[in-house]
């Protein structure tokens, strides 16, 4: 059984214009949520806003916006390795996005501030690793 993937529903093809606009659009979205965020630490004491801003960071991804011009050239690549422009974009869009992330999270991040409140939840623990980029 032969099986494809219509990826036209996320782009129409490696040059669509809406790729470099989602990829602002996410851009824009992650700065947005790293200035609210960033430096901050009462959301992590307080288990009602720590929730609040996992589901923003989660709806950011939920959108597609954010993801949609990576997980494209992922699909792309995935259905033809061959595809040089596809795996030369997937690299190129990772160390973009890797470019805007912070260093490793160092013990008074708001990551490791996270872990360390909700030491003991293995949910909470993993939604903390979330905050390694802020």
């Amino acid at each position: 059984m032969k099986t494809s993937w219509n990826l036209g529903l996320l782009y129409n093809s490696h040059d669509d214009p809406r790729i470099e606009r989602d990829i602002r659009a996410g851009e824009r979205a992650f700065a947005a949520f790293e200035k609210k965020y960033k430096g901050k630490a009462d959301y992590l004491k307080n288990e009602t806003k720590l929730l609040a801003a996992l589901t923003e960071f989660e709806g950011m991804f939920k959108r597609l916006t954010a993801a949609g011009p990576i997980m494209y050239f992922h699909y792309v690549t995935d259905l033809d390795s061959s595809d040089a422009v596809a795996r030369s974009r997937s690299t190129q869009l990772s160390e973009r996005y890797a470019k805007n992330d912070s260093a490793s999270p160092s013990s008074s991040s708001p990551s490791a501030r996270c872990r360390s409140r909700f030491r003991g939840s293995s949910s909470h623990q993993r939604s903390c690793r979330v905050f390694a980029t802020i």
